[in-house]
């Protein structure tokens, strides 16, 4: 059975306490190719991996890493807005959001955009993603996500568990994190 591909999904929201989904936002970013260049391990060296995480780093999951690094703006910008206007819809709301993998990144794009509103009581669970891999371009606001309750989350056998240096919070989001991740921190 072949894995979803990493720009699909979606965002779900639902009222703290309740099972029953009020909202999903789905995404669809469409699946690239890339060339054999931009999966050689230069061109991951930004990330300074140790050698055991370069040892564990396959072409695919290079090729994973590949949708993150190049992330297109524009096609992120519409499922964040969508996002951006539900949840304004919702600002009386207690709502915990959930996304994974990609939907993580919008969601991360919809708060650092610092379009959402404050003094809100919103839970963003946001698992199965590398906060190393989120381009610095798309935080526009770093300190809005100081807003927000946020938890990350990583499965036992999710594929950046093996990775602590992707795990890692970079210096230019202000993110605070929960206590499980606090040893991820840059």
């Amino acid at each position: 059975m072949g894995r979803r591909h990493v720009c699909n999904g979606k965002i779900t929201l639902k009222k703290e306490g309740q099972k029953r989904c009020l909202k999903n936002v789905s995404f669809d970013l469409g699946k690239r190719s890339f060339s054999v260049s931009q999966t050689l391990m230069t061109e991951f060296k930004e990330f300074k991996l140790s050698e055991q995480e370069k040892g564990r780093l396959s072409r695919p999951l290079r090729e994973q890493m590949c949708h993150y690094i190049h992330l297109n703006e524009d096609e992120i910008e519409n499922t964040k807005r969508e996002l951006i206007k539900t949840l304004k819809g919702l600002k009386d709301e207690s709502i915990i959001v959930s996304a994974s993998e990609m939907g993580a990144f919008i969601c991360l794009a919809a708060i650092f955009s610092g379009e959402l509103p404050h003094n809100v009581n919103w839970r963003f669970e946001l698992k199965e993603f590398a906060p190393q891999l989120f381009p610095q371009k798309l935080v526009k606001k770093k300190s809005a996500a100081q807003s927000y309750d946020i938890s990350l989350a990583f499965s036992k056998d999710g594929w950046f568990r093996p990775f602590p240096s992707l795990c890692k919070v970079p210096r230019y989001m202000k993110l605070k994190t929960n206590r499980e991740y606090e040893e991820f921190a840059a």
